[in-house]
């Protein structure tokens, strides 16, 4: 019965994030589902701490290696993803061009991080870096009794 119901525009409902909405129906039926992920703005991201190094994974499905950008600077990593699309269709007399550009980053910080010897690879819509990073030192200041 969802046909019946007379529905704002499903694009405008993910720009304003109305949270009254079923999710699961906005999906199903928005002309335009990607306006969802890009009303975010984000990605998930896992960061894990090891001995000797930071491993980080980020997930970009559908998105091609030379539309992510990653830079590192003063132990601040930066992911930024930015994707243009456009599509041309030719039906009877009439031509329908569309087009699609989104961007989206995170930044994360680490503390221990060197610059040097970062490795990336993009595998199955997943991004995995690897970080060499430093040993911690001790911050904790013992306090003497007089």
């Amino acid at each position: 019965m969802p046909g019946l119901v007379p529905r704002a525009s499903d694009e405008l409902r993910y720009v304003f994030h109305d949270h009254l909405t079923d999710p699961f129906d906005d999906y199903f039926h928005s002309s335009f589902p990607r306006l969802h992920a890009i009303a975010r703005k984000a990605f998930k991201m896992d960061v894990k701490e090891k001995e000797t190094e930071y491993l980080v994974e980020a997930e970009l499905p559908g998105i091609a290696k030379d539309d992510i950008k990653i830079e590192f600077d003063d132990y601040t990593l930066k992911i930024m993803v930015a994707k243009n699309e456009s599509a041309e269709e030719y039906q009877e007399s009439y031509i329908c061009k569309e087009r699609y550009h989104s961007s989206m980053q995170r930044t994360v910080y680490l503390p221990y991080a060197k610059a040097d010897g970062i490795k990336a690879t993009l595998t199955d819509g997943i991004l995995y870096l690897t970080i060499q990073r430093n040993q911690k030192t001790n911050t904790s200041i013992p306090i003497s009794i007089d």
